[in-house]
């Protein structure tokens, strides 16, 4: 299980992966999610907003993302 939080706005899909690399899509210029534009430094103030954004909506609803352990399909922990 790898657990993962989304958060999109009415142009911006961000993914954040509890392990592995976190996804970002402008869907009006990518509506099939094809380019990945985590690592784009011309997308980091949009990245880091949504971050903060998704981050505020777990702790108001208590969501235990963060203390979720991901795991391979025979259950053994993964690690980042």
């Amino acid at each position: 299980m790898h657990p993962l939080r989304v958060i999109r706005s009415d142009r911006y899909k961000y993914v954040d992966h509890l392990v592995g690399m976190d996804e970002l899509y402008d869907l009006q210029q990518d509506p099939d999610e094809i380019h990945n534009l985590i690592d784009d430094p011309g997308y980091g103030q949009v990245r880091e907003q949504l971050s903060r954004r998704l981050g505020a909506w777990i702790e108001k609803h208590s969501d235990p993302f963060y203390q979720l352990q991901a795991t391979n399909l025979a259950g053994a922990p993964v690690t980042p």
